[in-house]
C-alpha cells in the first residue's frame, strides 16, 4: 500500500488518503492539480493512529454486556440471527 492513495468517488470528487507519517506533499499536489484540471472536488482522508490503545474485542464486548446485559446480549443475538438468515447486519 502506498503512503498516499487517490480515487474518484461516485460524487465526482478526487479522494486522497494521506498518512502524515510519510512524505505525502507531492501526491497531494498531483491530486489537487488533477481535480482542478477535471473540474472535480478534492476530499482528503487523514490516516492517524488511535489516541489510545483499543481494548481487545472480547474485553470491549464484556464491558458492554456488563453495562446492560440483557440489551447487549439481545443485540448480539439479533445480529447472529440476521447473519444466519443472510439478511446482513444491523438496520
Amino acid at each position: 500500500m502506498t503512503t498516499t492513495e487517490t480515487a474518484t468517488t461516485e460524487a465526482g470528487e478526487i479522494l486522497v488518503r494521506i498518512d502524515p507519517a510519510e512524505n505525502w506533499y507531492a501526491s497531494l499536489a498531483r491530486a489537487a492539480a488533477e481535480a482542478e484540471q477535471r473540474g472535480l472536488g478534492l476530499r482528503l482522508v487523514l490516516a492517524t493512529a488511535p489516541q489510545q490503545d483499543l481494548p481487545p474485542a472480547a474485553e470491549s464486548r464484556s464491558a458492554t454486556t456488563g453495562q446492560c446485559p440483557s440489551e447487549a446480549e439481545r443485540w448480539g443475538e439479533e445480529d447472529v440471527r440476521r447473519e444466519e438468515r443472510g439478511t446482513g447486519g444491523t438496520q
